[in-house]
Order: structure tokens, then sequence, then C-alpha cells
């Protein structure tokens, strides 16, 4: 038998070079496949990236440098990355960006067979802008014939970056405009004879669909709306019991038998010109009825530390009234009326800070007094409701001025009404809680925090306006501040069916939701139940608004006019969601402040390819 192991080791010499190559192609074959792989990947990031980029700028300068930072995070250079602005290949006529990874995949075994040193690997990605633009201006209700979002007079809403969408129709008329990246209607299709319009990149999208409320389940909401049941449970605080032989009406002159009174009650009092200098023993203090008449000045304990008790039956002052701190505890007293546990008729009545107040039938300012509650920090303060219903009532040309709050209460059991010519500061509190209406008009300045009002809260609803406080005019101010209306009464005059409004002359209006917490971006916070259908009114007087945050009044119309204007500010956001949204001049500057659950909103940039 012959021998043939030669010819076989000859033939195995003579493949072994195919063999190593065909080894070294399908090395650098699979090595390419997945670097083709991982290009992909860059591109579909680089993609997504560029076009939320063009989706909050709106400008194609925006999209390379996008690009370019995601190659760079993964280790590629920036000229590797390219993006452009392309129509959507999905025919629907929104814009789109294209992103391409041209890289090139070194070869290492591949050049000892002759073959280049690299190949080049090209991978591209399309990401779609805009098909589903969250609204931030939202007309919820789709019955009768009424548009949802009806302009005139002028008016214009000018959402570059965040939809309109409407249940019912849209009415943009000859002299109005409306840009928005998307307008949604779910009746007719948009009124808009002079092609009032447009988005911000030219055509107008408009498609037909149904807006749900974006706000409905939002915590922020959810959790404000809570508090409002809470304060039916709100009671008075108790009156201090009566004590006998108490009762002080200080003399305009230095009467012996009054200083042998304030004697017998552990006190002494010194009288120089016009004033009245009062101290007492130990740190409890009770007294009866306390009044001070015009001219006097009195100054009663003003040492007192924050742990001193005092037990007042009530004051009447009309003239310059000053206590040191500590926890206060009123009755009440006959006033104007009805009974309130403090009357200020005129001058001033202070108190040093920080103390608490429980003032069992409310507080009265007549024209002209001011009323200073606390100073510092940590103080707090529970006004009961007078034989009227008011926590608080101030009458024309009156001030009142509350110190920070905190965490601590502030609470008022009944209604608050301040008055035109005067001056209102409500405080810094976390919570403010108000078991009744909010009617001002004058300077108001309100806190930071929470209000919940179980009524309406109005401004200037038969009158009122800016006024100087502290050297500075204010009409309306409050930053960091979130209302929560019940909208179980609304307002009267001027704002008469609204849970909310400003009106009657304000030249200054600053509401600015809070930047964090539970209710962050949340300006107004309507009535929320289906029963309740007071809506919000930015009337004539309401010329230099500037709101930011989001306003919510699922089952209420929002109303601008007479040139009032909201949302311009630098930085701010101007969210509207309620039944029906109507501009009858002005300008509102929308966009989104806060994000959705669901319906309306979504994703605006989504891969297509």
């Amino acid at each position: 038998m012959r021998d043939e192991s030669g010819a076989i080791a000859t033939l195995t010499v003579l493949l072994l070079p195919a063999l190593i190559g065909l080894s070294v192609l399908g090395t650098e074959y699979g090595a390419s496949l997945s670097r083709k792989a991982e290009e992909q990947r860059n591109a579909d990031l680089a993609a997504y990236a560029a076009a939320l980029s063009y989706n909050v700028t709106q400008s194609q300068t925006s999209l390379k440098p996008a690009a370019e930072r995601i190659a760079l995070l993964n280790g590629r250079k920036a000229s590797e990355v390219n993006a452009n602005l392309i129509t959507s290949p999905r025919g629907n006529g929104n814009n789109a960006v294209s992103a391409v990874m041209d890289v090139a995949q070194k070869l290492y075994l591949a050049p000892m067979l002759g073959i280049d040193h690299s190949i080049p690997i090209r991978a591209a990605a399309i990401a779609e802008v805009g098909g589903k633009a969250e609204a931030c201006i939202q007309a919820l209700s789709g019955s009768g014939s009424q548009s949802g979002v009806t302009l005139s007079g002028g008016a214009k809403i000018n959402a570059p970056k965040c939809g309109v969408a409407s249940n019912a129709s849209v009415s943009v008329p000859c002299g109005t405009s409306l840009t928005a990246v998307t307008v949604t209607y779910n009746t007719s299709a948009p009124s808009q004879p002079c092609s009032g319009i447009s988005s911000p990149t030219g055509a107008a999208k408009i498609s037909k669909t149904q807006t749900t409320d974006l706000l409905k389940s939002q915590t922020g909401v959810t959790t404000a709306t809570a508090r409002i049941s809470t304060l039916k449970s709100l009671a008075s605080p108790s009156a201090p019991p009566p004590v006998a032989n108490r009762d002080i009406e200080f003399p305009y002159w230095a009467d012996p038998s009054f200083t042998s009174k304030l004697t017998a009650m552990g006190c002494t009092g010194t009288m120089s010109g016009a004033t009245w200098t009062v101290g007492c023993t130990g740190s409890n203090f009770s007294f009866g009825k306390i009044k001070v008449g015009g001219s006097l000045v009195v100054k009663l304990i003003e040492d007192s530390p924050a742990s001193s008790v005092w037990k007042i039956a009530s004051i009447e002052n009309s003239g310059t009234l000053s206590f040191g701190k500590g926890a206060f505890q009123f009755g009440k007293v006959n006033c104007y009326f009805g009974t309130f546990s403090i009357c200020n008729t005129s001058g001033t009545l202070s108190f040093a800070g920080p103390s608490s107040f429980q003032l069992s039938g409310g507080f009265y300012g007549n024209g002209g007094s001011t009323a200073i509650f606390g100073t510092g920090a940590g103080n707090s303060f529970n006004f009961g409701t007078s034989s009227n219903g008011y926590a608080i009532y101030m009458e024309g040309g009156a001030n009142i001025k509350f110190a920070e709050a905190g965490s601590n209460a502030f609470s008022m059991v009944g209604n608050v009404v301040t008055a035109a010519g005067g001056c209102a500061d409500l405080g810094v509190a976390a919570q403010h809680d108000i078991s009744g209406y909010l009617n001002a008009a004058g300077g108001v300045t309100l806190g930071a925090g929470v209000y919940t009002i179980d009524g309406y809260a109005a401004f200037g609803a038969s009158y009122g306006g800016n006024v100087t406080c502290d050297g500075a005019s204010v009409g309306i101010k409050g930053s960091g501040v979130t209302l929560v209306l019940s909208g179980k009464t609304t307002a009267p005059g001027n704002c008469s069916g609204t849970a909310f409004c400003i009106a009657a002359g304000y030249s200054s209006v600053v509401l600015t939701a809070p930047s964090a917490g539970t209710t962050a971006k949340l300006a107004i916070i309507g009535p929320t139940s289906s029963s309740v259908s007071g809506g919000a009114s930015l009337d004539q007087g309401a010329s230099g608004a500037s709101v930011s945050g989001a306003l919510y009044f699922p089952n209420g119309a929002f109303t601008m006019s007479g040139g009032a204007s909201i949302g311009s500010g630098s930085g701010q956001c101007l969210q509207i969601v309620a039944s029906r949204v109507t501009l009858g001049g002005g300008t509102a500057a929308a966009s989104t402040c806060v994000g959705g659950t669901g319906g309306s909103g979504g994703t605006t940039v989504v891969l297509v390819q």
C-alpha cells in the first residue's frame, strides 16, 4: 500500500495560509459588526440629544453641539458625528433630526493579507421633534357651541415651546394671534379668517384630538386640595376667663388713682409727656379691657420674654400702643358693627416677637390705623371669628402686618377683608389657612407659602389698586406662593362669580409660584369639585401682571381682558388649564410649568429610524 502522508502534509502547508486568512477575516468581520452595533447606539443617542436640544432652543445651530457632546462622552471625536434638521420620514409634517456617525474601524490582522488598515463604518438615526408637544394652555370643556379658546381685542397667545389644546374649537379672529408648537381641537376646526394661528417655525400644526386634564392627578394638586376639607374643623380659640378690677383706661395725665390701680395689679406706671411706660412683675399678665385714647403713647411691658403669658379681655386703641413678647390670648369687645377681640380705631398697635396670638373674636382696623403682629421668625397666629364672620376686617387706609410664622400656625377662622388705601402684609408661613374668603384691596403682600382658602380670593373686587407701602408702590406681590381655593363662595362686584380675580386699577401684580416643594410651579389651584364652577379673571386693572406658575381651574373659565398681560417675565412659566380660556386683550406668554400624567402630554421627541 502506497504511503500518501507526504502529499497530505504538502496540501496542508499549501492550504494553511488560506485558512489563516479566512480566520483573520472572520475575526475582523465580527469585530466590525460589533463596532457597527456600538455606533448605531451612539447615532441613536446623538439624534435624540440633538432633537431634545432643538425642541428647547428651536435653533438648528444647537444640533451639532448636542450631538458632539454625545460622541465625546462615548469616546468618539466630535468630527465623527453630524446632525441636521430634516422633515420626518413618517409623513406627518413634523420636524426631525438626522444624526450620522462616520468612524473608521482599525484592522489589526487583515493588513498582513494586503487589505487596508481600516474600514469605514456608518450608522444613522432619526428622531422626530414636536410630534406630541405638551399643552401649556388647555380648555377642557367640550360642551356647547362656544369655542374652548377664544381671542378678541388684539389678544395674543405666545407659546413657542408648547401646545394649545381645546376640547371644543379655537377662535382666532383678525387682529389676534396664536403661536404654538401644536394646536388641537375636538369639535369644529379652528376659526382663523386672517391665518392668525402659526408655529414658531412657520406653518401651524393643527389636528383634531381630545385633550385630557394634565393636572388632575398631579401630586401637588391632590395634596393641596385635600387640605381644604380640614378647614371645616377649625374653631375660634377660647377667650381667657374674665377677671375683676383689671380694666385699664390710660388717662391723659399722671392720675395717682390710676398708678395706684397699677400697683395693686403688681405693676408700675410712669408718665412722661404723653407717654406711659408700664412694667409688671412675673411672666403671667392678666388684664381686663385695655383702652388707649388718641395722642397717647403706651409702652406695656416691652421687656417681657417670649415665655410670657398674656391674658387680655380686649383692646380698644386709638393711640400708640406697644407690647413685649409672649403668648397672647384675647376675649371680645363691641367695636363699630360687631364684636372683635381687638378694636384698633386709629393710631398704631404693635407686638414684639416671636409671639403667639389667639384672638377669640378676630381683628378690626379702622381707617388710618396700623397693626403689627410680631417681629422676627417663629410667630404663630390663630384668629377666630367676629360676631359677623370676620377674622380680619380692615377699613380704607388701614394697615396690617404679620411677622414670619414659618412652620407655625397661620389660621384665620373667618373671612379676611382688607381695604383700599391700606397695606396688608400676610407674612411667611408654610401654610396659611383661611376658613372663609379673602377679599383684598390696596397694597397686598402675600408672604411665601401655601394659602388654603375655603372660598374665593379677590383683589380689587369693588375698588382698590396700588398703594405706597414702606416707601414703594405695591399692588399685589407674592413670591413662592400657591393659592388653593374651594370656591364655596364667589366674589362680588367687578369680580362677580369668580373664585379668583384681580381687577380695579392694579398697575403691578407679581405672583410667583414656589420653585420647590409639594406645590412647586403651581400658582393658583381653583375649585376641583365638578359642582363648583367659579373661574379666574384678570380684568382691565391688572395691566402690569407678572404671573409665573400653573393656573388650574378645571371647572371654571379663565378670562383676561383690557390689556392685562401675564407670563412674560424672564425665567417665568405660565400654564393655564381651565374649562374655557378667553382673552379679550393683552398677551399671555405661555410655557409648561408642571408636567402632566398623560393625555395631551407625552414625549416631545421620539426615535423613528
